[in-house]
């Protein structure tokens, strides 16, 4: 068993939560925390070896990886570990992959606005783990009415229908829950909101969905973010490929 294929424990959440927040909160202090938990651990560690951080030699100490990725993406890979974000969650076969493809494709389109990175990638990463949140209350029911939604709309008015809530609002109030920053908690509560023209986080989360989207592709949203038709292409092609990465570093 690779070390990325060890769960996160939700208690290395709580405690993530705890130590970051705290006033003498320092990068050793994390990186004891991170350190504690394998599975935590190796994720770090493989994100920072990735070609987004375009190292020039291998990180192999904890608290240099955690000092490379900074606190908020420490936090957002402990809860995608401890929520099996990245094992697939059973049933639910689609949700790592598009996780990383949103997470790859707003990373893309931040930088092109003077957005932090690291946070559109986070904010795309868990922008759907309320899906998991739904799909853990009835796995059987939920897997099999997903698989017939076929917009997001639908989507919307039958997890409404079905839990008195839908993916988005789980999503808001669970990160909330875990103190993860405003901006992230709302990009994954917003992130099927009306077409708003702004430079945030959210928008971004929604424009990298249409952006992947074969069917779509360009848009004026993505348009906000001073992509051209003609540049979408080779966009996406360069998502692929930070994907690919990531799919053999992350995913099990």
């Amino acid at each position: 068993m690779r070390a990325t294929e060890v769960p996160v424990s939700s208690a290395t959440v709580a405690q993530l939560v705890q130590e970051i927040g705290h006033p003498g909160s320092s990068v050793a202090r994390i990186a004891q925390v991170v350190s504690a938990d394998q599975g935590l651990a190796a994720r770090v560690l493989a994100l920072a070896n990735s070609a987004a951080y375009g190292l020039a030699r291998q990180v192999t100490a904890v608290d240099q990886a955690v000092a490379l990725v900074g606190s908020n993406m420490v936090q957002t890979l402990a809860v995608a570990g401890a929520m099996r974000l990245l094992d697939g969650a059973d049933g639910l076969p689609h949700a790592r992959f598009h996780a990383l493809q949103v997470a790859c494709a707003a990373r893309a389109l931040a930088g092109r606005a003077g957005l932090n990175k690291s946070d559109a990638f986070a904010a795309g990463l868990l922008h759907d783990v309320g899906e998991i949140l739904l799909w853990q209350r009835d796995p059987a029911a939920y897997a099999a009415a997903h698989a017939t939604w076929p917009d997001a709309e639908a989507q919307l008015r039958g997890e409404r229908a079905m839990f008195g809530t839908d993916h988005a609002l789980a999503a808001r109030e669970q990160l909330a829950g875990w103190h993860l920053p405003g901006a992230i908690v709302d990009a994954a509560a917003d992130h099927h909101r009306p077409d708003v023209p702004f430079r945030d986080l959210s928008t971004a989360v929604i424009a990298a969905e249409e952006l992947l989207d074969a069917d779509v592709g360009w848009t004026p949203r993505v348009g906000v973010f001073d992509l051209e038709p003609d540049d979408a292409a080779v966009v996406r092609l360069e998502v692929s490929v930070q994907v690919a990465e990531l799919t053999g570093l992350l995913l099990v």
